[in-house]
């Protein structure tokens, strides 16, 4: 999701989203879909077995590196990684 998509899903301009969320979560627009795409990220990568192109490409995301770069940025580690980790916590 970009900020301009989700303000035409709403019928709002970007500004107007941007001041509302900030208003109510003390987040920027972006701050607030950034959070949302982690958690949907995480989600996947733990309660799927869809593979991390799949994930990409669900999340409409431009490419695989870009991708692989968001999810390294936002969890700290590779999606394989944070996948191996959260799956290895859950089991015990």
């Amino acid at each position: 999701l970009c900020l301009d998509g989700l303000a035409q899903m709403f019928n709002v301009t970007p500004k107007y989203l941007s001041v509302v969320c900030n208003t109510v979560t003390g987040k920027s627009a972006q701050g607030v879909i950034n959070d949302l795409t982690v958690q949907e990220i995480k989600r996947l990568l733990l309660r799927t077995d869809m593979s991390v192109k799949e994930i990409c490409v669900e999340l409409d995301f431009v490419s695989l590196s870009f991708f692989c770069k968001y999810v390294k940025r936002h969890l700290g580690m590779t999606a394989h990684q944070y996948r191996s980790s959260g799956r290895t916590h859950s089991t015990k």
